[in-house]
């Protein structure tokens, strides 16, 4: 008998547990979760590098992140001040408003800013940080009004004029070295003639090229475009600015001394940009981003306010050793001596003709033993009412200080012609 075995059969549709089937589907799931694992992995990756790109940290003020998004932000904003003004600079060369080497200047100076425009906006941003904590500590307040107000004023173009100068300095008295009295009347007379010889039809030039001593003489005393800030005589420029046209001011004593006439040929009234903002939407810089720069602006400018206010206060009294250098050699028992100064009528230049009698002179001593008793108790206020109630016209920027004084000394203790003193020193 033979025996033949059976072939074995496979089943189709049915999973082979042990076989070739479950091989390939294990070695698929496990690639297809490498893939997914890798997929992940990468989004991951790019979500985190967005996630530090825009708010990773980019430096840190006493606890305060200020994120990479932040620089950015601040970047766009100094970059788009630096074209801003390159345009305007251009602009008003364009108009003659400025020469040429003067614009040559203002661009060169950009230029170098923009070399390193990174390092500026980065401590541009740390520094409105610190000027914004500091701000805090002290009260000071920016009201949204404030901001307004502030960005206004970067969008406004001040008047300017074009000014035209005669000047006429006296000349130095040949014994003391100084104008004195007679140069002083001299240059006056000679400025009123001038003035004279301008409204009689004379011309500008002629007179400018002859007559003033100023640099500016051989042009005719062109000053170029000017505005309310130009640093020059603040009489002089006030003139200028309420001066019709083509019409000389009248002649001017300034503080240095010198007398002067000016004009004006041209202005360019105050003008708001009203393309401004349409440009900060061309540089794609949000408006509320250049807002928050304006407001450091008007911080920064708050906080130097109070550091002048505080700097021009009078100082407390104090009892200090003093070193002294005074111009003659003091005398070893002379003291350094402050006083206040009470006057009949608050005149002590009348005070020497008033008679005896006159009842203002005990009302000035009865203002003296007022303010003495007030020192006595605290002595720490003799500089401010030195500076705020004394009739010497010196005395509020000196705080009553005279020189050294000897026992010697021929003065009254106490009182004098001009008035009466308190002096509890």
């Amino acid at each position: 008998m033979t025996f033949r075995a059976k072939p074995i059969v496979k089943r189709s549709g049915r999973f082979d547990r042990g076989g070739d089937d479950r091989r390939t589907l294990l070695v698929n799931l496990a690639f297809t979760g490498a893939i997914a694992l890798s997929l992940l992995i990468l989004v991951g990756y790019a979500v985190w590098a967005w996630w530090d790109d825009h708010n990773g940290t980019a430096a840190t003020i006493n606890g305060v992140a200020l994120t990479k998004d932040d620089g950015r932000a601040r970047y766009a904003v100094e970059k788009f001040r630096l074209d801003y003004t390159e345009a305007r600079i251009r602009t008003l060369q364009t108009l003659g408003r400025i020469p040429d080497s003067v614009a040559a200047q203002q661009l060169s100076f950009l230029e170098q800013r923009r070399q390193t425009l990174a390092l500026i906006a980065l401590g541009r941003m740390v520094d409105l940080e610190l000027q914004r904590q500091l701000a805090e500590r002290e009260g000071i307040t920016v009201t949204d009004a404030d901001v307004d107000a502030q960005f206004l004023k970067e969008r406004t173009f001040i008047a300017e004029r074009h000014g035209w100068l005669i000047e006429v300095a006296p000349e130095a008295d040949p014994e003391t070295g100084e104008p004195g009295e007679a140069q002083k009347t001299a240059a006056r007379e000679k400025a009123e003639e001038a003035l004279s010889d301008l409204r009689a039809g004379k011309t500008w030039d002629e007179i400018a090229k002859t007559v003033s001593t100023s640099s500016s003489a051989p042009q005719a005393g062109d000053l170029g475009w000017l505005d309310a800030e130009a640093g020059l005589d603040e009489a002089f420029v006030d003139a200028l600015f309420a001066v019709a046209l083509d019409t000389p001011t009248a002649v001017l004593e300034g503080e240095d001394g010198v007398f002067r006439i000016g004009r004006v040929t041209e202005e360019a009234p105050e003008e708001i940009d009203t393309t401004y903002e349409a440009r900060l939407a061309e540089a794609e810089i949000e408006l509320a981003d250049y807002l928050l720069a304006v407001r450091g602006d008007v911080i920064r400018q708050k906080l130097d306010d109070m550091v002048v206010a505080e700097l021009s206060a009078p100082g407390p009294q104090r009892h200090v050793l003093q070193i002294f250098l005074p111009t003659g050699t003091p005398t070893p028992d002379g003291v350094k001596v402050r006083h206040i100064l009470f006057s009949p009528k608050d005149d002590p230049g009348g005070a020497a003709t008033l008679p005896d009698t006159d009842p203002a002179w005990k009302v000035a001593e009865d203002e003296a033993k007022a303010a003495y008793e007030t020192l006595r108790k605290d002595i720490s206020k003799f500089d401010e009412m030195a500076r705020t109630t004394s009739d010497e016209g010196s005395a509020s920027q000196t705080g009553g200080r005279l020189p050294f004084y000897s026992p010697t000394t021929p003065i009254a203790c106490g009182a004098s012609r001009s008035g009466r003193t308190a002096s509890p020193s």
